[in-house]
């Protein structure tokens, strides 16, 4: 286990520096500027704000520069959020981000798990084709195209929830269905097709044998088993709530990560997508690390080998 551990820490610490300069070249050489407005600005302010965050110094410099305040977890001052840092920004979009993502994850597995598992036992049956369906269509619907239609359905026809904002409740439900629904798509047919392949082995049949009630033989016996596809695709199903949430969270005006990415990326704030990237990829290995090492608790056999 802490082989294992350290062979995550040196692979992430890895990932990490080739998107950090993959993301560095990427928004340099992208045209435009941060300090390019509408209205022009004198050319000495410019060249005052160009010298203040060191835009003058050679690539090479800026580069190595804000890799070591990188790898200090300092980001630096945003270049247009004037007073704030990107690690203030962070600071502040993150519990936004991070609620509305375990809201979303915890809709889609239970939503997605229930329904996977209830077609499995009653396979080709109306509750089978229902559930099936519905999760196909969450999966082809794109998450911001339901968010719009559940606007116009939930808000202003129906009005059981605001159209916009954060803080309560009431708030959350919304945009969190929207972002989980296509994941729990995902879910539930990745639970039935495991379920399905564990109802046929032959310690569920010795089960059923001994006279195990039904519910205690698919709850404490063929759901463990059938739950390790399920687990294999947490990891990518947080990237993509992660990147999913950029959109949602303009939609329904949330002051999360993705609205501050967004913006940082129309008014090419160099520092503050650097920093909202790095966040990223951190976030989403570490979760796929976390998916690899619960394999073994979920089965025995795999820690095993």
């Amino acid at each position: 286990m802490i082989r294992l551990l350290l062979d995550r820490i040196v692979t992430m610490a890895i990932t990490l520096w080739v998107v950090f300069t993959i993301t560095f070249f990427l928004v340099r050489f992208t045209p435009g500027g941060p300090f390019m407005e509408e209205k022009p600005i004198p050319d000495a302010i410019r060249r005052t704000i160009e010298a203040k965050f060191h835009m003058h110094d050679p690539l090479w410099k800026q580069y190595s520069r804000h890799l070591w305040n990188t790898a200090c977890l300092d980001f630096g001052p945003s270049y247009k959020m004037e007073d704030y840092t990107v690690n203030e920004i962070i600071a502040e979009g993150f519990p936004v981000s991070a609620s509305l993502g375990i809201f979303a994850m915890v809709f889609a597995i239970i939503l997605g798990v229930t329904s996977g598992v209830v077609s499995a036992v009653r396979r080709y049956s109306a509750y089978d084709y229902g559930f099936m369906t519905v999760a196909i269509l969450g999966i082809a619907v794109p998450n911001f195209v339901l968010g719009s239609l559940a606007i116009i359905l939930f808000v202003f026809i129906l009005g059981w929830f605001p159209a916009a904002g954060w803080g309560t409740l009431q708030q959350i439900i919304l945009p969190a269905i929207c972002l989980g629904l296509p994941f729990a798509g995902y879910i539930a047919r990745l639970t039935r097709t495991g379920m399905l392949e564990v109802l046929n082995q032959d310690y569920i049949r010795t089960a059923y044998a001994k006279g195990l009630a039904p519910v205690n033989v698919i709850m404490k016996h063929a759901l463990r088993g059938a739950l390790l596809p399920v687990v294999s695709y947490l990891g990518p199903a947080t990237a993509g709530i992660l990147s999913g949430s950029l959109v949602l969270e303009r939609i329904f005006v949330l002051p999360g990560m993705g609205s501050h990415f967004l913006e940082g990326a129309f008014q090419r704030d160099y520092v503050l997508v650097m920093g909202m990237v790095m966040v990223y990829t951190a976030l989403v290995f570490v979760m796929n690390s976390l998916v690899d090492l619960s394999y073994a608790i979920i089965d025995p056999r795999i820690g095993s080998r």
